[in-house]
C-alpha cells in the first residue's frame, strides 16, 4: 500500500494531479515548494480518482476454467 492510498490496495498505477500545498497541515516555504515541484514534476497520486486503466471489480475468481454450465 502507498501512503494515502485506499486500503483495498487495488490501484496499480495512480492517476496524477499537481501538488496541492493547501492539502497539507503544514506550511511549506517557497524553497520547499520548489523542491517538491522538482521531485514530483509529473504530479502526485490523486487517490480520489480511479487508477490508470482501472476496471470495475467483477468479483473474486470468476472462473476456474470450467464452462460453468454443469459440464465436468
Amino acid at each position: 500500500m502507498a501512503a494515502g492510498g485506499p486500503v483495498t490496495n487495488d490501484i496499480f498505477k495512480c492517476a496524477l494531479r499537481p501538488i496541492g500545498f493547501i492539502d497539507y497541515a503544514v506550511a511549506f516555504t517557497a524553497e520547499e515548494q520548489q523542491r517538491l515541484r522538482n521531485v514530483f514534476a509529473q504530479g502526485v497520486c490523486d487517490w480520489s480518482a480511479p487508477g490508470v486503466e482501472q476496471r470495475a471489480f467483477l468479483g473474486p475468481w470468476q472462473s476456474f476454467g470450467e464452462s460453468g454450465n454443469g459440464d465436468r
